[in-house]
């Protein structure tokens, strides 16, 4: 049985949603001791929504393949469990001497109460490594995944009739705005446990009904109206946020502007066209956003340890936008760098598994 094809215009949406990822960890902050800066909240919201991208994404994908419960099961403890627990344990190691200053030593001699604390997370099923923050993503996708049974039966029920598939999408959404109208307070989301389940499951879900229907927003009239329309839902986003006077969840990825700003991605990457060439290496770029997504934050630690990030900035500051210089700057440094050092990890990986 042949591997089918990946799509390259889908993986190429992949890659932006990583990108953004990585831009929601290196853009300076907005807020400050002189308050709010509208430009840097706005460039915030632009980076807000990589998350939302990963589990529309998903819904493409999650349900195809002939993969019974069992092997999804086993694939997920080895495709993302294994790197998981690698990159939790190798931030859990280098905290110290990535974000504290600690020897090499110290670093690594860690005390009873790093342990438990590691521990209690995890019962409370939250992210156990504090050094890399993004790791509670997967502490979302691991749950989803056992759900999988029951999420298929929806899809199912989804496809019985014409029309269903729109409604749900819409009626998501509409459960995402009338929740950010009440700043998170009908539905309490969050990016752990349950809390962090549902809105999950649900933009998967829109994902699915999306796949359907994304066929409609063809041609270079969405070309061009996709980019438009994201930077004026999110500067209408900023708005909103300033507004609210330092309530952030409209920040969120669980919010209707997640949902619409990873739709307005994939719109664009669709309509965008690839030779076979190109399109080869979208998918080979796209294949090493998982592992880049895992070590991320730790390339970028180390270039703030390392002063380049201070240095970046102080030598940016005189010039017109500097934040956003330096946010994409950082962005392009840090994707690259650690697309460089995932792609010798798998060549290393590839040349241990022939030896043996």
């Amino acid at each position: 049985m042949t591997k089918q094809k990946r799509d390259p215009t889908v993986e190429l949406a992949r890659i932006l949603g990583c990108l953004i990822v990585i831009g929601c960890h290196c853009h300076l902050p907005y807020a400050g001791e002189g308050g709010m800066d509208a430009g840097r909240a706005y460039l915030t919201c632009l980076f807000a929504d990589g998350v939302a991208v990963f589990w529309l994404i998903m819904g493409f994908y999650y349900f195809g393949g002939s993969a019974d419960y069992g092997t999804r099961l086993k694939r997920m403890w080895n495709k993302i469990c294994v790197p998981m627990l690698l990159a939790g344990f190798l931030s859990f190691f280098t905290e110290g001497w990535l974000n504290h200053g600690l020897s090499w030593r110290e670093s690594l001699m860690l005390p009873p109460s790093a342990w438990l604390e590691l521990l209690q997370k995890l019962i409370r099923w939250e992210n156990p490594f504090r050094a890399d923050g993004p790791l509670w993503y997967l502490m979302i996708y691991i749950p989803l995944v056992f759900c999988y049974p029951l999420l298929k039966g929806f899809a199912e029920w989804l496809e019985e009739k014409p029309g269903r598939k729109a409604k749900t999408f819409l009626l998501f959404a509409a459960l995402l705005a009338v929740n950010d109208c009440t700043d998170n307070q009908l539905f309490s989301f969050s990016q752990h446990s349950v809390s962090g389940l549902v809105p999950a499951a649900m933009l998967m879900l829109s994902g699915f009904c999306f796949q359907s229907f994304r066929d409609r927003f063809h041609g270079k009239f969405w070309l061009l109206l996709s980019p438009v329309l994201f930077l004026l839902f999110n500067a209408l986003r900023v708005w909103i946020l300033l507004r609210r006077g330092g309530s952030d969840w409209i920040l969120y990825w669980f919010s209707l502007f997640g949902l619409l700003s990873a739709c307005l991605v994939v719109i664009f990457c669709q309509n965008l066209r690839f030779s076979e060439r190109s399109g080869d290496l979208v998918n080979r770029i796209a294949s090493y956003t998982f592992p880049i997504y895992l070590i991320h934050i730790l390339v970028k630690n180390l270039l703030v340890r390392q002063g380049f990030t201070a240095a970046l900035e102080q030598k940016l500051a005189a010039l017109p936008l500097s934040a956003v210089w330096y946010a994409v700057i950082l962005v392009l440094i840090v994707f690259l760098l650690t697309l460089l050092l995932c792609a010798i990890l798998r060549t290393l990986k590839n040349l241990m598994i022939k030896k043996a």
